[in-house]
């Protein structure tokens, strides 16, 4: 039979102990599961960043599979969002009622819960009811008898970019540990409204332009801008060897903007 296996994808950083006790609760609770970090490094509060991660990550896993996503996103609500729980094609998801949910899927999932504890009360988002709640799903329960059903979902703005007959105004969605800027554009997107035209593909001024997609980083020379489609299929920029991010003050929300010719 195979190790159950529980994902993580939280801001917290790997320097506490934050972590390490979420696991050493797991593993208690389910001797034998396989425990995944997904991301620890999310920038804190971007609740966009943690929805582009697992949103790109869940379906790689096999069925069964339960994830725990757990960033809160700053100034959204006045008091701390509430556990959610959801089963979606197969998966299990655990994470806070702040509508990071909205973003990592195309449709909400109709099995969403509130997870109530012992009196019937809404719980928050701690280490200790995550791990509960994880191995509850994790053995094989039933997001229905966790607690009550979600009646109004926060929804947020989604991760789509806006588009008209000349151009396609994106967004940076996270820069990644080279320094290479993954944006919100699709290669569905891109492709399609291209229509065998040109364009160009401006981030920040001065930063200067690209005009094409590579197949790879390799495509141009050292210190040059080069856009790929990552593996996920979404339009990355990088300038080969060089951190993009760092040496042109790129980061997460500013535009990007794809003009056709």
């Amino acid at each position: 039979m195979a190790s159950p296996i529980i994902t993580l994808t939280t801001d917290w950083g790997t320097k506490d102990f934050y972590v390490g006790a979420l696991k050493g609760r797991i593993y208690s609770l389910v001797p034998g599961c396989t425990v995944v970090d997904v991301s620890h490094e999310v920038e804190q509060f971007n609740t966009i960043q943690a929805a582009f991660i697992l949103r790109n990550t869940w379906h790689r896993f096999p069925s069964n599979s339960v994830h725990i996503i757990s960033v809160i996103g700053t100034g959204m609500q006045n008091e701390p969002p509430k556990l959610m729980a959801v089963q979606h094609e197969g998966h299990g998801f655990l994470g806070p009622d702040d509508g990071v949910f909205s973003l990592m899927f195309d449709e909400m999932p109709n099995s969403s819960y509130h997870v109530l504890d012992n009196t019937g009360q809404k719980v928050n988002l701690k280490s200790d009811l995550l791990a509960a709640s994880a191995a509850f799903l994790v053995k094989g329960g039933d997001v229905s008898n966790m607690g009550e059903p979600v009646k109004n979902l926060v929804s947020l703005a989604n991760m789509k970019p806006s588009v008209d007959d000349y151009s396609i105004r994106g967004a940076v969605i996270m820069v990644d540990g080279f320094g290479n800027v993954v944006t919100n554009i699709s290669r569905e997107l891109l492709e399609s409204c291209t229509k065998g035209r040109n364009y160009e593909i401006f981030v920040r001024k001065g930063s200067g332009t690209i005009s094409s997609i590579q197949p790879s980083y390799q495509s141009v020379v050292l210190g040059d801008w080069v856009a790929i489609y990552n593996e996920s299929g979404y339009v990355e920029l990088a300038i080969r060897e060089g951190n993009a991010g760092e040496l042109m003050g790129i980061g997460y929300g500013d535009m990007v903007r794809v003009e056709f010719r």
